[in-house]
């Protein structure tokens, strides 16, 4: 696997002009009082900024995993901000109920279509 750029992965988020715009929005949102989505936007936004410093260790890190594992944790990291994303959204408890109704769902799924497919069998 090969390393991306240097700023590749920083600019894939957003461009640098935008970080300081998305910085005065949170502001904004701290005052209006809407702390937590401030809180978090700042997160995002020193997180942007500092990726480019620690992206040659990130990508040394992913070069030497294999396929496999890098797929894992690309799915986890998704996971992870998606859940983040929904409750930062929904909230907490509305977005772990719909979260986890979903991942039953995709629990079930390959059971429910051997399910079928005997029951197919079954009557042909």
């Amino acid at each position: 696997m090969k390393s991306m750029p240097v700023e590749s992965l920083a600019h894939l988020l957003l461009p640098q002009e935008a970080l300081l715009p998305l910085l005065s929005l949170a502001g904004l949102l701290m005052i209006l009082g809407f702390r937590r989505a401030s809180i978090s936007l700042i997160g995002f936004v020193i997180t942007a900024a500092f990726l480019p410093l620690f992206e040659p260790v990130i990508g040394a890190l992913f070069d030497m995993l294999p396929g496999w594992a890098v797929l894992l944790l690309v799915v986890f990291v998704a996971l992870q901000v998606l859940r983040f994303l929904g409750e930062l959204l929904f909230g907490p408890e509305a977005w772990g109920s719909f979260f986890g109704g979903l991942l039953l769902a995709l629990f079930l799924l390959p059971f429910r279509g051997l399910g079928r497919l005997l029951r197919w069998l079954a009557t042909n």
